[in-house]
């Protein structure tokens, strides 16, 4: 739906040389991303609920440093601001259409009607806005990088945490699941590392396709013959690049809901 439908009214992206099998491909490929990032998110959520004492433990023994939790709340905030800036009614209020080479007084189409955008007087130029967009999605995947010794090391708290709890919950404590919890926090350390470096290395990779010189994919005519190759991975790539961050931040924000309200816990 966002692919083929929704994304000329909300999102701002240039889908000029995307259609027909381009299209399905990117609705595919999207959804396989939707998927494979939702667990990873989990973790994600986890360790910054618990990498920022959100559950007011205060046990000197899974803490963070203030560093560990600084990297938290500027990943957090910073992916949640990227991706606001592909999001039109957003994006627009930051271009100021009255320097010169920005876009002018247009209208657009938004629910089926055409509106005159009111906004445009503040911000910077169209040009400007461009790369300084670009720059916070290099940033915020180099933020995820960042805090990856950090992330691990609150999965890792996750089950120490866990050891506490089921010590001192009673008199007979039962620490049968607090040493599998262990284990398996030690076993999984590999899949862990690799669900948190994940969408950091989807983000800087696919920011970089969309980079790349325009003559790279000339020789490959095989290909090329099929799709506009150039133009195709540029806007593919960039919309991909955005679309890791968006589901990353929708996800986590959606797990420290359920976390804030009580419907998740962790033990």
């Amino acid at each position: 739906m966002i692919c083929l439908e929704v994304y000329p009214w909300i999102l701002d992206f240039e889908f000029s040389s995307v259609d027909g099998f381009g299209r399905l491909f990117v609705a595919l490929l999207s959804g396989f991303i939707t998927g494979s990032l939702y667990l990873a998110a989990g973790k994600n959520a986890r360790a910054f609920w618990l990498g920022t004492d959100q559950i007011r433990s205060k046990l000197p023994i899974i803490s963070c440093g203030w560093f560990a939790q600084a990297l938290f709340y500027a990943n957090y905030v910073l992916l949640g601001f990227t991706t606001l800036l592909w999001i039109n009614p957003f994006a627009e209020i930051l271009i100021n259409k009255n320097i010169s080479g920005s876009k002018g007084t247009q209208t657009t189409r938004f629910g089926g009607k055409k509106r005159q955008r009111l906004v445009g007087n503040i911000g910077m130029a169209e040009a400007d806005f461009i790369q300084f967009r670009l720059w916070c999605l290099w940033l915020s995947g180099m933020l995820q990088i960042l805090a990856l010794r950090a992330n691990l090391q609150t999965f890792l708290n996750e089950a120490v945490l866990s050891w506490y709890q089921r010590l001192h919950a009673s008199m007979v404590p039962e620490m049968e699941y607090s040493r599998a919890k262990v284990f398996l926090h030690n076993h999984y350390l590999c899949v862990a590392v690799l669900q948190f470096f994940a969408p950091a290395a989807l983000m800087l990779l696919s920011l970089g396709l969309s980079l790349v010189d325009d003559g790279l994919f000339e020789n490959f005519q095989g290909v090329c013959g099929i799709l506009p190759c150039s133009a195709f991975v540029k806007e593919v790539a960039i919309f991909m690049a955005w679309w890791v961050s968006f589901l990353w931040f929708v996800f986590t924000s959606t797990y420290l809901a359920f976390y804030r309200r009580g419907i998740l816990y962790i033990s």
